[in-house]
């Protein structure tokens, strides 16, 4: 039996093995439970899982999806007379484009930066850093005052994806030319502003 339970802030799985108890004479008199603490195991076998998938989708989808796109691409510098033509492949490789950002967001999110061992300043410039290659100009200012600092709030992960988020959608739906973000660590709260010019 395997469940979990919350310890303040933190979720732990536990896992239970029931073993019968029998007397000399084989009857069965109890039953033994065994706890076991499983969370790090679990954790480390899910990281693991992810990391082997976000391997495969990069390695076999992300590859093709690059073939095709280029592929697609030269057909369009050929310059084919028919406009139906043209049109048929000018909406495939458009396709094609949003499907490899597509792919590398789920890589991403496979298996992102680890922010609570690396901090959340770290984990955003690493998230920007990889949104920049899609060739799209992002600048990003993070403004801490004195006293506590980003990385020692409690989930830095939520304010991960929220970003995560917001530059995809950015990006997907509207076209930028520039993204800005900023992280901003008043005395009472930290905000996290993203804007762009899409």
């Amino acid at each position: 039996v395997v469940f979990q339970f919350r310890n303040g802030e933190q979720v732990r799985t536990i896992s239970c093995v029931i073993d019968p108890l029998v007397d000399n004479e084989k009857q069965e008199v109890g039953r033994l439970l065994t706890f076991h603490d499983i969370t790090e195991l679990r954790n480390q076998t899910l990281q693991t899982e992810r990391q082997r998938m976000s391997g495969d989708l990069h390695d076999s989808l992300g590859n093709s999806l690059n073939i095709i796109g280029s592929n697609l691409e030269y057909a369009l510098r050929l310059q084919p007379d028919q406009p139906e033509i043209r049109r048929c492949l000018q909406v495939s490789y458009e396709r094609a484009t949003r499907a490899i950002l597509d792919l590398r967001r789920i890589v991403d999110a496979l298996s992102p930066v680890d922010v609570a061992e690396h901090g959340l300043t770290l984990a955003l410039e690493n998230l920007i850093a990889r949104t920049r290659r899609q060739g799209v100009h992002i600048t990003f200012d993070h403004l801490v005052s004195a006293g506590e600092g980003p990385d020692k709030i409690r989930h830095p992960e939520h304010l991960y994806y929220i970003c995560q988020e917001a530059l995809h959608n950015a990006v997907e739906h509207g076209r930028p030319e520039t993204i800005q973000v900023v992280l901003k660590q008043n005395p009472d709260d930290l905000r996290l502003y993203i804007s762009d010019d899409g």
